[in-house]
């Protein structure tokens, strides 16, 4: 998990140097569904996988000041 934080905060840095010369992507997630869930959950494990790939999203917006 250490090295899961690392790489995203490296990857996070890097992304903001290079928007400051050019946008580019903005999320280190996949955009849309969560990577591996189905179009139609079979499983429940299917329902977490979106809830948790939510969270994720969730918490890499910016906090909502007004």
């Amino acid at each position: 998990l250490p090295g899961h934080a690392r790489r995203l905060a490296l990857w996070m840095a890097r992304r903001a140097r290079a928007n400051a010369l050019r946008p580019g992507r903005t999320s280190p997630l996949k955009p849309g569904r969560a990577p591996g869930a189905p179009k139609r959950p079979t499983h429940d494990v299917h329902d977490i996988l979106g809830d948790v790939h939510y969270f994720a999203r969730e918490a890499l917006k910016p906090p909502d000041t007004s």
